[in-house]
């Protein structure tokens, strides 16, 4: 698609008065709780609309759903405000390779060096992408830094400040307008974001005395025949990975299998075993390091917890807090670089006492502090049986509780019932997800993520076995 050229600026209807050639209407949505913030926030839905400026006619569209990896379940109110279902999410892709198929999207609708501006409502681009390209180890894009505020122009063009009595800005200040929404005003998704969007778009236009122009990022002295956001379209999206690291998205559209002789066990037992414990907590600390040292004392700085219900083998709730450290407050680089935990992080963070204390209501609230119903599963023993323990010293606690005195080791479990051999120099959850069959998602030594992979791993595992204590310490 090509995109007409204009001729210039002194027609006086809406289109020809246009600074640019066409705009990039985008919208998400996102995860979210009923009256509570949501840590991370993530994007499960991305819609995009290339308008024409002259006729503002949508030229191409982008429209995903996308799978969250931190809050995999959906809450009954994120899907009663958007009109999003968990299948949906469930038959998407992850941010990371969709993120690369949008890119490739924009280079191939050749807007390159064409004046398109997105059009947008501020936080999306300086918040909601901002923080998914963050979370997902993504370069922040260079288009996204510059864009069109439908919020400033409505502001700019009627005088008044956008109505926001319930947070739908856009539907609130099309009826206040008297404009027609498109779709279900109750709800916030994206594709009739987008395309509502494009309907306060065309009014703004329309009714302006000046052509529309950015108001965040380049500056408004800038030639409009020499603007030009899409200087080129990255090629290289994907923040470096830690050294030695594979990608953790490497391979993500291959077919994966699990071995052979795993996939006939898996064949032969393609229901879940009846589970001992009503309720499996996947725990997966971080810890303040040093490349190639010991470090004394260690500390945790992440502290993620998953409650995965032995019926489904699917997460329930949630824990999670980054922990500030006291004895060396400053993170390592290396530490940072492996873990993708960032100083500012753990410095907005309780310290442990206080995240201890926090994780110990959780587990009260949400029933989890019952020893004979819920049992913590965790990828080796160094978490509950060297960690915790010590942690708890260093702070002048007493001893743990006794739930924390016993665990399954999910790598323990899936070496018992395959027989497989750990290649000592290799990552074992990767070797455990590759002999699985499954692909691993996310940040490797990322706690939020590694308790994700844990629990796909321990799904599979209760196919085979009653997942009960490998451990127990006195």
């Amino acid at each position: 698609m090509v995109l007409t050229e204009m001729s210039g600026f002194n027609d006086k209807s809406a289109a020809a008065d246009a600074s640019f050639d066409g705009y990039l209407v985008i919208d998400f949505a996102v995860t979210s709780l009923k009256d509570m913030k949501i840590n991370p926030q993530e994007i499960i839905e991305i819609a995009v609309q290339l308008i024409d400026a002259r006729t503002f006619a949508v030229s191409r569209e982008f429209t995903k759903y996308v799978k969250p990896l931190h809050r995999i379940r959906l809450t009954p109110f994120c899907t009663k405000s958007t009109g999003i279902s968990q299948e949906n999410v469930d038959a998407g892709r992850s941010f990371r390779p969709l993120f690369v198929e949008f890119m490739a999207w924009l280079a191939d609708i050749d807007i390159v060096g064409k004046r398109v501006i997105p059009v947008v409502l501020d936080h999306q681009l300086r918040t909601v992408l901002k923080e998914q390209c963050s979370l997902s180890s993504c370069v922040y894009p260079e288009f996204a830094k510059t864009w069109i505020s439908l919020k400033s122009e409505y502001q700019r063009i009627t005088g008044q400040p956008p109505p926001m009595e319930k947070g739908l800005y856009i539907n609130e200040m099309l009826k206040a307008l008297n404009l027609d929404c498109i779709g279900d005003d109750r709800y916030r998704n994206a594709t009739d974001g987008a395309r509502n969007n494009v309907i306060l778009l065309k009014y703004l236009a329309e009714n302006s005395g000046a052509p529309l122009w950015p108001t965040v990022g380049k500056p408004a002295t800038v030639d409009p025949a020499k603007f030009d956001v899409f200087p080129e379209i990255e090629k290289d999206i994907f923040k470096n990975s830690s050294a030695g690291q594979q990608d953790e998205d490497e391979g993500m559209d291959a077919d994966l299998q699990p071995e052979a002789a795993i996939a006939e066990q898996l064949r032969q037992n393609p229901d879940f075993k009846e589970q001992s414990f009503r309720y499996l907590l996947v725990m997966d600390f971080e810890a303040t390091c040093i490349k190639d040292q010991k470090i004394e004392p260690q500390e945790i700085i992440e502290i993620p917890v998953l409650k995965v219900d032995t019926r489904t083998m699917e997460p329930i709730g949630e824990f999670h807090t980054y922990v500030r450290p006291v004895k060396r407050p400053r993170l390592s680089p290396f530490c940072t670089k492996l873990t993708k935990i960032t100083q500012a992080q753990v410095d907005a963070s309780p310290d442990f006492p206080v995240a201890h204390e926090n994780l110990l209501h959780w587990m009260k609230r949400n029933g989890c502090e019952n020893y004979e119903k819920c049992l913590f599963l965790t990828c080796g023993d160094w978490d509950l049986k060297t960690m915790l323990p010590a942690q708890m010293r260093e702070c002048g606690f007493g001893d743990v509780t006794p739930i924390f005195k016993r665990w399954v080791n999910v790598k323990k479990v899936f070496k018992d019932e395959s027989n497989f051999e750990f290649e000592p120099n290799l990552n074992d959850m990767k070797q455990m997800m590759k002999a699985l069959g499954l692909r691993h998602e996310g940040v490797l030594h990322s706690g939020r993520d590694d308790v994700r992979n844990i629990t796909k791993v321990a799904k599979l595992l209760a196919r085979l076995t009653d997942l009960t204590p490998t451990m127990t310490v006195p």
